[in-house]
């Protein structure tokens, strides 16, 4: 086999540096490829700088790729000065050198696929306005570009070359040579986010990956069968100016971009039930900087000094230009109305509903929910309508704050709300949930009880019943999926903001109960609020199209005073619930702040 030559010139600003030439011939076997030379030009202003050329000749194993591709971009991360010229030659001793010239690639277009447009700079005329302990920088103008993955031909040969020590960078990929229906492919961030969750879970390896076909397929059965258009957004980090879509599951491509954290960007991905998928590249973005951002977000919503304010609206609102604003236009011009967010490590305990734009909250424009993968959800047609409520509470506890409002939000459920059985304090055991279910198929089952997602394997994590802990480990063996109970309800959860483990647990609840879907909560709210908010995501469901859509209404209900205190009287849009003696002199007279109702998160199956 002959060598290839790439001639490469200035691909990075460089100071005060004279010319250095570096060759290095073959020092990686190439077969089946044809010799060609490629010369691209300086991408970059250069300003002062005498002419560096770089030659290599095929520095990296491919088999059976064209040469001429697509170039990405490479900038030199730092300034180098003060440099002696210098001259390397690494000859390969089993190859024979020649070169064979070509022309510089041309360019390859790609604006079949559609791209995201530029969002509008949300209007901020109309909140107030507060200076952050720590600056965030300001949106920049998006990269978008089409989603699209290399096979597993040049995925494998990808995964080679990352291997190798100091090994140069993985071969670009033809556009030509990916498979003409995008749709069959196996998106990498669901391959990725389906194994996080199978290891921490212990859940049987065989899974079947989706493909992004199905994906849309599941999503227009959705649309058909419910009249609500849902989308699904990744949300996830990746290797700065990475041109293409690599495998990102456990393979050495993970190992390798976990190496390098400070490399990495935030990007959004969107499948719709029609059209291309979408992607949306947002610079200036790493996830220290973004963690940093969701912590003081967090921080500002549950600080119980701050429940007056609009101290959280700045990072509220940036949070929403990182995660929504890129998207936002495509998502009208689609027609959506439910959004499934599937996110990255230390992104899965955001409170979503709450990001703002400036003019309202996100949960005033869709109904908003988690899932841990899209492989991992049970998408069938729920008919939670027909079918009856298990509810189980504990006011009191040993070692535990008590929660005098589930005297009242456990009657109020079953049977006033919703037909089924209740039970409280002493008749809330172990044995006795299990006895119930195994009595009568209840297709919903609620719990108002404490319940806390911790770091560390699952066995950390618990539902707290009267007599003792249902760990997370254990939820499989209630025996929920069998016959499967459409919805779970933990009313008083909380789980630890950017602990990965803790995020899991909490992001896995569905699928490690055997449930279709689960709504709980990110963090411990007001006794008051989960009664207002409980009362009356029952009583929407009734009506609601999909469970998301009736989670959706009576966050509103709180945001918009609906549900509220009046002499001692909690007032939903229907009806009015006493107050126990213990919260009859509450001074909290409304929910409106996000504190109370955007911790409500629905995991799994929305529909």
């Amino acid at each position: 086999m002959t060598p290839v030559q790439t001639t490469v010139q200035n691909p990075a600003a460089v100071s005060n540096l004279t010319p250095v030439q570096t060759i290095v011939q073959n020092p990686a076997a190439v077969s089946n490829l044809t010799p060609t030379q490629t010369t691209v030009q300086n991408p970059a202003t250069v300003s002062g700088l005498t002419t560096t050329q770089t030659t290599v000749q095929n520095s990296t194993a491919v088999s059976g790729l064209p040469v001429q591709t697509i170039i990405p971009i490479v900038q030199n991360p730092t300034e180098v000065s003060n440099v002696t010229p210098t001259q390397t030659t690494v000859q390969n001793s089993t190859i024979v050198p020649a070169t064979v010239s070509t022309e510089s690639p041309p360019t390859v277009s790609i604006g079949q696929m559609p791209a995201v447009p530029a969002a509008e700079a949300p209007n901020l005329a109309t909140i107030p306005t507060r200076e952050l302990a720590t600056p965030i920088a300001p949106s920049q103008p998006l990269t978008t570009n089409p989603l699209f993955s290399p096979n597993s031909q040049q995925q494998n040969e990808i995964s080679s070359s990352l291997q190798q020590g100091n090994s140069p960078a993985p071969p670009p990929i033809e556009v030509s040579a990916l498979p003409p229906n995008f749709g069959t492919m196996i998106f990498p961030a669901e391959e990725r986010f389906t194994s996080e969750f199978v290891n921490y879970l212990n859940l049987p390896p065989t899974r079947t990956i989706v493909t992004i076909e199905e994906t849309q397929n599941t999503l227009r059965t959705v649309a058909q069968s419910t009249g609500v258009k849902p989308a699904i957004v990744y949300i996830r980090f990746v290797p700065k100016g990475s041109p293409i879509d690599r495998a990102d599951s456990s393979s050495s491509i993970l190992r390798v971009e976990q190496q390098i954290p400070a490399s990495e960007e935030l990007e959004l991905v969107v499948i719709t039930p029609e059209g291309a998928p979408l992607r949306a590249r947002i610079p200036q973005t790493d996830r220290a900087v973004v963690m940093s951002a969701v912590q003081r977000f967090r921080n500002e919503l549950t600080n119980p000094v701050k429940r007056h304010t609009h101290s959280y609206l700045p990072l509220a609102q940036q949070l929403y230009r990182w995660m929504v604003e890129p998207i936002e236009i495509e998502l009208q011009a689609r027609g959506i109305q439910n959004l499934s967010f599937i996110s990255d490590a230390w992104l899965r305990s955001i409170p979503m509903a709450a990001l703002h734009d400036g003019k309202g909250f996100l949960v005033e424009r869709y109904s908003v929910g988690s899932m841990p993968s899209l492989s991992l959800t049970d998408t069938t047609a729920a008919n939670f309508k027909n079918t009856q409520v298990l509810a189980m509470g504990a006011s009191e506890f040993a070692d535990m704050s008590p929660l005098p409002a589930v005297k009242i939000e456990v009657p109020a459920i079953a049977p006033q709300e919703w037909p089924g059985k209740s039970f409280l304090n002493e008749d809330f055991t172990l044995a006795n949930l299990k006895a119930q279910r195994q009595g009568q198929a209840f297709g919903m089952i609620h719990l108002a009880t404490h319940a806390d997602f911790r770091s560390g394997s699952p066995s950390q994590s618990f539902i707290q019943l009267w007599d003792t802990k249902l760990r997370l480990d254990q939820l499989r063996q209630m025996g929920w999926h069998s016959p499967q109970v459409e919805l779970l309800v933990l009313s008083a959860c909380r789980t630890a903001v950017g602990d990965r483990e803790a995020e899991l647990g909490f992001g896995g609840l569905a699928v490690q109960a055997g449930v279709k879907s689960a709504v709980a909560t990110l963090w411990y709210i007001s006794d008051e609020g989960s009664l207002g908010l409980m009362a009356e995501f029952y009583a929407q469901l009734r009506t609601a199209p999909i469970k998301a859509e009736a989670l959706r209404q009576a966050q509103l209900a709180l945001l918009r005073q609906e549900v509220r205190i009046e002499g001692g009287m909690l007032r939903t849009s229907s009806r009015s619930l006493p107050l126990p003696p213990e919260l009859a002199n509450t001074d909290i007279q409304n929910f409106s702040h996000p504190y109370y109702w955007s911790a409500f998160r629905m995991i799994g199956n929305p529909w």
